[in-house]
């Protein structure tokens, strides 16, 4: 129960982080045209989704479970099936989500660090 209290007085990462996020990723996509090189190589690398995100969700997915936690374990479930929803509509979406939140997290990190740890997270 502490680590509720805890998780409501915190700022929520979604609206601080992931949305503004979501919005910047929209409006480049919308603006840009020559963006197809980037393209290309998402095309190559296998979706983070896939290796990555959908397992970490089930992984939490199943601690609620586990613990009792439903209200947190259906909102899990919204989650998947929004990420799904999305890469389905455009396909790369989450690499490129990722990718702006590893450049968020670490503003210094060169281009060279990002795309091996993003090839990391796709294996």
């Amino acid at each position: 129960r502490h680590s509720d209290a805890v998780e409501e007085r915190r700022p929520s990462i979604l609206n601080t982080t992931v949305n503004p996020l979501l919005s910047e990723l929209q409006r480049r996509h919308n603006s840009s045209r020559e963006g197809r090189h980037s393209d290309a190589v998402e095309e190559r690398r296998p979706s983070i989704l896939n290796t990555t995100v959908n397992p970490l969700l089930s992984e939490l997915q199943r601690r609620h479970n586990s613990s009792r936690e439903g209200r947190h374990s259906d909102a899990v479930e919204e989650l998947k099936n929004a990420f799904d929803a999305a890469e389905r509509s455009s396909p790369g979406i989450t690499n490129r989500l990722v990718e702006e939140i590893l450049r968020k997290l670490q503003p210094n990190l060169s281009d060279s660090r990002l795309h091996q740890a993003l090839d990391n997270l796709s294996r």
